[in-house]
């Protein structure tokens, strides 16, 4: 699945996870930062955490 960055360039969706889990946001958090990079989370309307990076990078 492909989303985009804050800036609106498209990004890979490295990981998702679930509204259902009350810590998602700490989780995608935590995440991004392990991946380092570019990575950086984003939510969707029903809540769901995605970490993604820009297409293209690397860490």
């Amino acid at each position: 699945m492909d989303r985009e960055t804050r800036s609106g360039r498209p990004a890979d969706v490295l990981e998702t996870v679930s509204a259902s889990r009350h810590d998602n946001t700490l989780i995608a958090d935590q995440r991004a930062v392990q991946l380092g990079g570019d990575a950086h989370t984003h939510a969707d309307r029903n809540g769901d955490m995605y970490v993604v990076r820009p297409s293209g990078a690397t860490s």
